[in-house]
């Protein structure tokens, strides 16, 4: 059987409650915190992992969830020696690659792609799928005005507000006149699909139940782990009797994490291991 190993940021991340809960080892960069130091330029930051921790992450599938070091020990070490928190995506990605494969791998942002904004999103996933479904919008530079004429019903959002969208919560002020970024306000009823791998694993119904052709859910999931290099995610679609819009994409699975069948797929997919995830390479 394979093994699996997670990493992650957030004492609370739905994956690593599961990982805990079933045995699977799961790694909190606060762990790394005594084989951490800050250096002189151009090392900048020095990460020594051990024999230990490399025979873990050696051969295994390894799901990174460090999305973000904000509230970590991790952040307060890099202020207190002046290192930019890219530095520590950039010596962590050795580790990440002892594995055999990755799910989510690093970037300035904590990981690559999986985090991206909405419009870079809507891109990526047409690209993935050009038959896809994605909401009209409009973008405008500097604090001129966008050109609203083809948007129907435009709302203004933040381009890094994913799931709000009956009312933008947001949308500071900044954003609010430089950059402008407008959509379409959304129709339908809006759904959670989630996957676990890169297969559609079925629908989470916030608000009430809608017929949803799973052959699109399936294009759209297969689509969404290619664009976004995720192998655990869920996605939100608006769903009318004329089309499947997909609207955003999000690896945190927060809104799908109480779902006792979500949990229980979880839990079957860590103990399986992430199989077929993004090569470490």
């Amino acid at each position: 059987m394979s093994r699996t190993v997670v990493i992650h940021a957030d004492h609370l991340d739905p994956v690593a409650l599961r990982a805990l809960a079933t045995g699977v080892p799961a790694i909190h960069i606060d762990e790394l915190i005594p084989v951490m130091e800050g250096q002189p330029w151009p090392e900048v930051l020095r990460l020594s992992p051990g024999a230990h921790l490399e025979s873990l992450f050696r051969g295994a599938n390894v799901v990174n969830r460090v999305f973000s070091l904000e509230g970590t020990q991790v952040e307060r070490f890099l202020a207190e020696h002046g290192v930019d928190a890219r530095w520590f995506h950039i010596r962590l990605q050795p580790l990440l690659a002892l594995g055999v494969s990755l799910c989510h791998d690093t970037g300035t942002r904590g990981v690559s792609r999986c985090l991206a904004p909405l419009n870079v999103q809507w891109f990526e996933l047409e690209r993935a799928l050009p038959e896809a479904s994605t909401p009209d919008f409009a973008y405008s530079f500097g604090y001129e005005e966008p050109d609203l004429s083809r948007i129907e019903d435009p709302m203004q959002k933040s381009v890094w507000s994913l799931f709000d969208w009956r009312q933008e919560r947001q949308l500071d002020d900044e954003e609010r006149r430089r950059h402008q970024f407008h959509v379409s306000r959304p129709k339908g009823v809006p759904v959670i699909a989630w996957f676990l791998g890169r297969d559609y694993s079925g629908i989470h119904f916030p608000r009430g139940s809608v017929e949803v052709d799973d052959a699109v859910c399936g294009q759209l999931t297969r689509a969404a782990a290619q664009a976004f290099r995720s192998e655990a995610g869920e996605m939100l679609l608006y769903v009318t009797d004329e089309a499947v819009t997909f609207h955003a994409f999000s690896p945190y699975l927060r809104s799908v994490a109480a779902d006792t069948a979500v949990q229980d797929a979880l839990d079957a997919w860590l103990l399986a291991g992430s199989a077929g995830g993004v090569n470490a390479a």
